[in-house]
């Protein structure tokens, strides 16, 4: 029987609802889960948490997601390769989502469902060293009204 890493995802939100709700949806479903309620905070603990994932979102106090993008896209390091999935209340186009450098994104609110499929289709992705956003769908997706356990 074969020992399997589990990933690990960094979630980073202001509003703490989201974040309890998303680590708890993430570890019932096996993945260790680090979260954040400062993206400056984040960036700064990048190295001790070495994320296979990040769960980002734009609209947040002190330092906003697009400025966290950019100093972590700065780094000269495997950091700044980490994907990027946004959790956002802003719809974002597929060219913006190019042009971020961002896998994908989900719009808040969200259904559990299309978190969990979106998480796992992209991290397996990473596994298989697909280029980024290669299989990911950019385009806008149909979500439900509200986050659901």
């Amino acid at each position: 029987m074969g020992y399997q890493v589990k990933k690990r995802v960094l979630v980073i939100d202001d509003i703490g609802v989201i974040l309890d709700l998303v680590e708890f949806l993430l570890q019932t479903e096996g993945y260790d889960v680090v979260t954040a309620t400062d993206a400056a905070y984040a960036l700064a603990q990048i190295e001790a948490t070495k994320p296979d994932l990040i769960l980002l979102d734009i609209i947040m106090p002190n330092m906003n997601g697009y400025e966290f993008i950019a100093q972590l896209r700065q780094r000269q390091n495997h950091h700044a390769t980490i994907p990027i999935m946004l959790l956002t209340m802003k719809e974002h186009t597929p060219e913006e989502v190019e042009q971020l450098g961002v896998a994908g994104y989900l719009r808040k609110p969200f259904h559990q469902k299309e978190l969990l499929s979106k998480i796992e289709e992209f991290l397996s992705d990473t596994d298989n060293d697909v280029p980024l956003g290669s299989s990911f769908k950019t385009s806008c997706l149909l979500l439900c009204k509200r986050a659901v356990i």
